[in-house]
């Protein structure tokens, strides 16, 4: 698992998805080797925004997926960068919260 990485110069709390992707960006190529753009996608929760790529269709058929990586999130409260393991969004939100949050149940709904 990949070390928090504290923002970089100029960056601060994010307040929209917009702004968390900008944080991230670096840490995406900007195009696949197809030379195609690579899109990105944000997704917000109570305490950050998790940013995962869409993956270009696959072409080689015989190559078998490639293991590991991890998803970039970006905390709400200070911009900090952490990475959690590519599973599905719900599993990776949940893997941020105890890794990174722990004590936070993920639903705030005052009332």
């Amino acid at each position: 698992m990949n070390q928090p990485t504290a923002p970089g110069p100029g960056n601060s709390a994010p307040s929209t998805p917009e702004e968390a992707l900008e944080i991230v960006r670096p840490h995406y190529a900007p195009t696949w080797p197809d030379g195609t753009p690579a899109p990105l996608n944000v997704v917000e929760f109570d305490e950050g925004y998790l940013v995962y790529a869409s993956l270009p269709p696959v072409t080689d058929r015989t190559r078998p997926p490639e293991p590991g990586g991890a998803y970039p999130v970006v905390a709400k409260d200070n911009g900090d960068v952490d990475f959690v393991p590519i599973r599905p969004i719900d599993v990776c939100i949940e893997t941020y919260r105890r890794l990174y949050r722990p004590g936070t149940t993920g639903s705030r709904n005052p009332q």
